[in-house]
């Protein structure tokens, strides 16, 4: 009833070695999307062909996961998936779609001066709340962690997924 009557389609890229289910996800998405009109073109590729890819500009939607990257700090993410790409500062590395706002920019450097954890998490939150109501990205799911074990075999699961061997310990 409202917007495109005969549909609109884009192309999806997507890895299809680098997630668990990467290329299934992708897969799911694109018959979703189906269901109301929207004709998505899936392109899965392995990884090493698919991040040339996104760095070259070449795509209309594309997946990517992320990780905290043993900070469990949300200003890293935020560093490389929300600011505005500039290579000199090493930011937006990530931000291939190029998502800019100046207010964000603006609160990133005082985000990782700050040292008043309320202030600083204020400030996290004003940036969040910019960047979801502008719907930079748009999240899909939370991957759960598989991890396997033996019974003589204690060990703590990081919600990073990170693999630390001094935290193991063998019966």
């Amino acid at each position: 009833e409202a917007g495109y009557a005969d549909g609109f389609g884009f192309g999806l890229k997507c890895p299809n070695d680098r997630y668990p289910n990467d290329e299934s996800v992708c897969q799911a998405v694109t018959a979703m999307l189906a269901q109301i009109g929207i004709d998505v073109e899936l392109n899965a590729m392995p990884v090493s062909n698919y991040w040339p890819e996104l760095r070259e500009d070449n795509f209309d939607m594309y997946l990517l996961g992320w990780s905290p990257g043993g900070s469990m700090d949300h200003e890293h993410p935020l560093r490389f998936l929300a600011s505005t790409p500039n290579s000199e500062k090493r930011l937006g590395s990530w931000n291939f779609g190029e998502y800019s706002n100046a207010r964000l920019d603006e609160l990133l450097p005082m985000i990782q001066a700050e040292l008043d954890p309320a202030a600083r998490q204020a400030m996290i939150d004003e940036v969040v709340d910019l960047y979801q109501s502008e719907h930079a990205y748009v999240p899909l799911y939370v991957q759960p962690l598989v991890w396997g074990t033996q019974d003589n075999i204690e060990m703590t699961q990081r919600p990073d997924n990170f693999f630390i061997l001094r935290w193991v310990t063998v019966n």
